[in-house]
């Protein structure tokens, strides 16, 4: 329901760390730009299409995700494939047409495409249940196949031809030139395995690993006898690219009277039946019983794996494999602490030094059945079972419960034993009964075995999209994604602060996939019934909950542009093909389509403005751009709209172009006024009354929230005009100034006059300004500043720069990279280098205009990596949250919601000085004080100050009165969003008009340059 969970000792738990962040970086590797084309605008990158993977740039190794688990986990094992899987039920295939390459397995090497010696895998006719008759959608080519785009086998097929003589199938010709690929299903590779044997490239003598005897990762090369005669060795491929488990390739050579090769003897690739078979860096089982495998263990005991194959060196093996691999991954030790062994690893028999002097152990496989007498509940087997199954068919089933069924087991629960159960999203799934433990031989040390979807010595395409497939299901079927991604729906909906009653059941109708029970699909993750859920439970449609204070949101800026054109029927002109807004409309209002600032959008959803709604801690997303500034500017747009029409006079949104110079003097409130593109269309039903235009017009604008005191405001005012459309205009301009419109929230005046604003006090002491500058990058400070010259030295003996290239390694600053050298006293070292781009700096350090403070930062306490989350209140890892610590200042979190400038002033305040916060642009929690005490900060437009409702002088509306009487002081039991609005416009125009006034009296003695 969105609430969050905590532990015994009232911590929060966290869903992920740094570590799970690092872990899963690694499955976004090997993506890239897909080639240049035609038809794109930029030259030099295609940014348009979708990014292509490159299997060999791609992590092949384990990967933990959260809760522990890794991404693979719960897939079947690719040791378990059925046998001949490509005649299995729901076996796909993928129509290449004319080409023979497949195109998400291994890549046909370009000497192989003319090769005529080149041998596929062709089909056998036969009847209607063969996989010719599947692909061709006939029995037989001379009856014109129709040639499916994709074929999924809606019931296992028996074999015909070469398809009884293989494992598995890559590419197939049908007929008439015409090829499938076949799509094996998704399934992991165990990491460490019994029995390993040595596979080895066709080509060369490297590359040496050891493969899984159970998986299809290798060929067959048979060899008759211990003679030198080559006739007597044979490639036994029956097509090229063809991968086969060890028995199926022990069994091809034995049927011919020969065995598996060794390394070193082995087919000749050199002769002229071969061709270019060979150029593929396929690979071949080797009858060499000498593979090992070897857990390397770091100082945070990581695992890394290590292939070794007696009498050949580091350097013949995969270099993804090889001792001094760098690859490591997370996982769960059981036994003891691991770094013990990593860091006494010439204690133990079973473990060596590796190429580059970290320990890795030998290693053995523990398969054992958790299950063994009571059949499992369904929760006892999805968590404690890690491995998934393929379908067993109903001829391996057993028995069954309410809760899980199971197959295999007419002789009791074993480690063959397969669950049937349904998860907690609706899915079925099959578990093996099965826990595959990795232990450190003589160690005592054990861990469950990983699994990773990438095969180290045949990467694929088609496997790399199974593990970034994988990798989000992950994040898709985590418990919280149902609940956040309602959080932020219902907040972009209009409800900024949802219950957690809504939060369940609208998490639940996106798990259920169903709303009402007739909204969805019926499938995990709808997104119709999540809406449908957000939109019309009674949270979300209740009239009465616009009386609850804290209910609501405000509005987004765009939405209220939109829907004023639309609820008053925005109408372009004849000769207008369509709106064209003006660049810099998300400057004025504070949102665009398109113009999202950065990565955390326009507003942070945790945002909580100072004042009623951070008082009552709620959030209002949509508050942060509300700012003095942007609310001058909106209004000044919305008011342009309505009077004039959709033009750039008077802070109006339209493109400016040249036609419009010199027109804006003449224009008329609701007069036909050039170089406009549209104006709003919309007429009263009723015109006769002013309290139905009133009326209607509140309908339209703010769903009929506006109480019935400001709608007397309203009559009041257009009582006055004659004319029914400058009533329909002023009606609008001051619905638009209400709360009620920027709102979804009901205020009700309390009849008090708002105090007019305290002027500032003077004061008598000399003027100075204190300038907080935020940078909201993020910035790598220590390449921003490092040591140079240093001899003060740590308890190692080395010096604070010798640290600094231990630390950084490749990203120190370099020696050519060091030109700017600034002297420093009282440090470490007498001298410091600044970044080479970082000119400015180095002057104004120079012209003692500025000074470093370096190792500063918002750690209450000395931590470590281990301890920091439990002894320090600071979020260290998320930009937002550390551009607030920035901000705030406040490790102790002492003065909560206060930042650092809003505190000194508070001080200063106390001590008799005159200070006020300015801010530029945007609020900044770094301005805010104390609540009560404190003075609030002015914002500052950064593109110049504009008068409110600026008009021609044909206009001698002035609206500011009725806008104070329609935001005057409201009850406690009005909306906290409402008084937001009210308190911000109200400050926005006493403060536009301070400014206006200083600027226009202030003469300035310097002369700056713009």
């Amino acid at each position: 329901d969105g609430t969050e969970v905590k532990d015994n000792a009232g911590n929060s738990i966290r869903v992920y760390t740094n570590l799970d962040i690092v872990e899963y970086a690694r499955v976004w590797t090997g993506f890239d730009h897909q080639p240049y084309r035609g038809n794109i605008e930029l030259v030099y990158r295609n940014r348009i299409d979708p990014m292509r993977v490159n299997p060999v740039g791609r992590d092949v190794f384990p990967k933990m995700g959260l809760d522990h688990t890794y991404v693979g986990d719960h897939y079947p094992l690719c040791a378990d494939l059925p046998y001949r899987p490509f005649l299995k039920k729901g076996s796909i295939y993928r129509l290449l047409a004319s080409s023979r390459k497949p195109e998400l397995q291994d890549e046909d090497p370009e000497e192989w495409n003319d090769d005529t010696l080149y041998q596929t895998a062709t089909l056998t006719q036969g009847g209607s249940d063969s996989l010719f008759a599947a692909l061709c959608g006939s029995t037989s080519a001379d009856n014109n196949c129709t040639f499916p785009v994709k074929v999924e086998l809606q019931s296992d097929l028996p074999c015909h031809g070469i398809e009884c003589n293989v494992d598995t199938l890559r590419t197939v010709e049908v007929a008439n030139g015409i090829f499938y690929e076949y799509i094996r299903p998704p399934c992991v590779y165990q990491a460490f395995y019994s029995n390993p044997q040595t596979i080895i490239r066709k080509s060369g003598w490297n590359y040496l690993s050891c493969g899984d005897p159970r998986t299809q990762v290798a060929s067959s090369a048979c060899c008759s006898s211990e003679g030198s005669d080559p006739s007597d060795r044979l490639w036994m491929d029956q097509y090229w690219g063809e991968t086969l488990t060890l028995t199926t390739a022990q069994e091809r050579c034995a049927s011919i009277g020969s065995g598996i090769c060794s390394i070193s003897r082995r087919p000749s690739c050199a002769v002229a039946d071969v061709g270019y078979y060979c150029e593929a860096e396929n690979y071949f089982w080797s009858s060499d019983d000498t593979c090992s495998l070897w857990a390397k263990i770091d100082s945070n005991a990581n695992v890394a794996i290590v292939h070794t194959v007696s009498g050949r060196t580091n350097q013949d093996v995969h270099p993804w494999l090889r001792s001094d691999s760098k690859t490591f991954f997370r996982v769960d030790w059981d036994g003891g602490d691991a770094t013990t062994v990593a860091s006494n690893c010439d204690a133990y028999a079973s473990c060596q030094q590796s190429d580059d002097n970290v320990c890795m152990c030998r290693v053995t496989i523990t398969d054992t059945a958790v299950f063994t007498a009571s059949p499992p509940t369904r929760t006892e087997v999805l968590e404690s079972l890690h491995i998934g199954a393929f379908d067993p068919g109903a001829s391996a089933f057993s028995g069954a419960n309410e809760e899980s069924a199971w197959y295999n087991a007419d002789s009791g629960f074993d480690t063959g034993t397969i669950f049937r159960v349904v998860d907690d999203n609706g899915s079925v799934r099959f578990r093996k009964n099965v826990l595959s433990m990795v232990n450190l031989v003589g160690t005592g040390l054990s861990f469950r075995n990983p699994v990773h979807f990438i095969h180290a010595a045949t990467p694929m395409e088609r496997d790399v999209n199974y593990e970034t497939d994988a990798a989000l299901e992950h994040y898709f079927k985590h418990q919280n994604t149902a609940p956040f991604l309602t959080i932020r729906l219902a907040q972009r909906f209009g409800i900024s602060n949802p219950s957690p009653r809504y939060i369940n059941e609208c998490a639940n109708a996106f798990r259920r996939g169903t709303y009402a029970y007739t909204m969805g699909s019926g499938k995990y993750g709808d997104l119709t019934a999540l809406v449908s859920c957000i939109l019309l439970d009674r949270e979300a449609r209740d009239p009465i909950l616009d009386a609850d204070p804290s209910h609501g949101a405000f509005k987004e800026p765009l939405i209220k542009l939109m829907g004023l054109m639309r609820s008053l029927e925005f109408q372009l002109d004849s000769d207008q093909p369509f709106v064209e807004l003006e660049n810099d409309v998300d400057v004025k209002i504070g949102q665009m389509a398109h113009a999202i600032p950065n990565v955390f959008s326009f507003f942070l959803p945790e945002y909580k403005p100072n004042g009623p709604v951070s008082f009552a801690s709620l959030t209002a997303p949509e508050a942060q751009v509300i700012t003095s500034p942007r609310i001058i500017e909106t209004l000044n747009g919305f008011g342009s709209l309505v009077k004039f029409g959709l033009s750039p006079c008077f802070g109006g949104f339209k493109v400016y172009t040249r036609e419009d110079n010199g027109v804006c003097d003449n224009f008329q409130p609701g007069g036909v006024n050039a170089a406009t593109m549209g104006s709003l269309s919309f007429t009263p039903t009723d015109t006769n009354s002013d309290s139905a235009i009133t009326d209607e017009l509140a309908d339209l604008l703010s769903s009929g929230r506006l109480p019935s005191e400001k709608r007397q405001i309203i009559n009041d005012v257009i009582s006055n005009e004659p004319d029914v459309a400058l009533k329909v205009i002023r009606a609008t301009q001051l619905i638009l100034y209400s709360p009620e419109f920027h709102t979804l929230g009901i205020t009700r005046l309390s009849g008090l006059p708002r105090p007019d604003p305290p002027a500032p006090v003077p004061s008598t002491n000399p003027y100075k300004a204190l300038v907080y500058v935020l940078l909201r990058g993020g910035v790598d400070s220590y390449n921003m500043l490092a040591p140079h010259t240093c001899s003060q030295v740590n308890g190692n003996g080395d010096t604070l720069l010798e640290q600094y290239y231990n630390e950084r390694t490749s990203l120190a600053i370099e020696s050519w990279e060091r030109s700017r050298v600034i002297d420093a006293t009282d440090q470490p070292c007498t001298q410091f280098v600044v970044h080479e781009q970082l000119e400015v700096v180095e002057r104004l350090y120079n012209d003692g205009d500025l000074a470093f403070f370096a190792n500063a930062g918002v750690i209450n306490k000395p931590v470590n990596k281990d301890n920091y989350y439990q002894e320090t209140k600071s979020q260290l890892f998320s930009h937002n949250s550390m551009q607030e610590e920035a901000q705030t200042i406040d490790p102790y979190e002492e003065e909560p919601g206060t930042g650092i400038l809003g505190r000194m002033c508070d001080i200063l305040n106390r001590d008799g000085y005159s200070v006020a916060p300015f801010a530029i642009q945007d609020a900044s929690v770094s301005t805010l004080g104390a609540p009560g005490f404190s003075v609030d900060s002015t914002l500052v437009s950064a593109f110049g100050t504009h008068d409110f409702d600026d008009k021609p002088v044909s206009d001698a509306f002035d609206a500011v009165p009725p806008l104070n009487l329609i935001n005057d002081p409201v009850t406690m039991h009005s909306s906290l969003y409402g008084k937001t609005w009210s308190d911000r416009l109200t400050k926005a125009l006493a403060d536009n008009t301070k400014i206006k006034q200083a600027l226009t009296e202030t003469n300035l003695a310097v002369e700056f340059d713009t």
